[in-house]
């Protein structure tokens, strides 16, 4: 679910396609072309190829290839912003307030944000586990949501993602033992105590 912005490995694998392209068409019809048409043709073929994957990504995905679409969704939505200006209402939440009591659900409700990008809105308190408690190793924040919090909260065990987080875990968990809590707060009631 990344959107077209995000999705940096496409911009080189656009270029390297409008090169084979703009070279094919220059050695198959040099004789309708200007002379050195390498540069003008290949700028032509990275619009084109933008266009063709802005329709895809914009008009085609979203409605008839995502496998998201058949869950859920709440009804309404512009053309091109979808139900994403309600990430940016005010009070937030009261929007998805609204969908988790009107939309039949079974814990998931599936919305478009802006520029149709698929979102997920989990609904029940099972959902809620399997994302957070169960599957937790599976589901990573978005990169760019862990790179601003790491600049603010630092590279400790809230940022961290897979092994790294197992491992910071792993040497944390001895402090929050009910032994060793029992006995701090033996240590802290005696010392209130004088």
């Amino acid at each position: 679910m990344t959107s077209m912005a995000s999705n940096i490995p496409f911009l080189p694998a656009l270029t390297l396609a409008s090169a084979a392209e703009s070279f094919i068409i220059t050695l198959a019809i040099p004789q309708y072309l200007p002379r050195n048409p390498f540069v003008w043709i290949f700028v032509r073929t990275i619009a084109v190829n933008l266009a063709i994957y802005a329709v895809y990504r914009l008009f085609i995905y979203p409605f008839f290839i995502s496998p998201l679409r058949h869950l859920p969704q709440p009804k309404g939505g512009l053309p091109l912003l979808g139900n994403g200006l309600v990430l940016f209402a005010k009070p937030p939440g009261q929007d998805f307030l609204k969908w988790v009591t009107e939309v039949p659900n079974d814990g998931l409700i599936h919305f478009r944000g802006i520029f149709h990008r698929d979102l997920l809105l989990l609904t029940s308190p099972k959902s809620l586990g399997d994302v957070l408690v169960q599957k937790a190793y599976d589901f990573e924040k978005p990169a760019r949501v862990r790179n601003f919090l790491r600049r603010i909260l630092g590279n400790g065990l809230i940022i961290t993602e897979g092994d790294e987080h197992k491992f910071q875990r792993k040497h944390i968990m001895p402090v929050f033992s009910f032994r060793h809590i029992k006995g701090n707060s033996i240590f802290l009631s005696l010392r209130h105590s004088d």
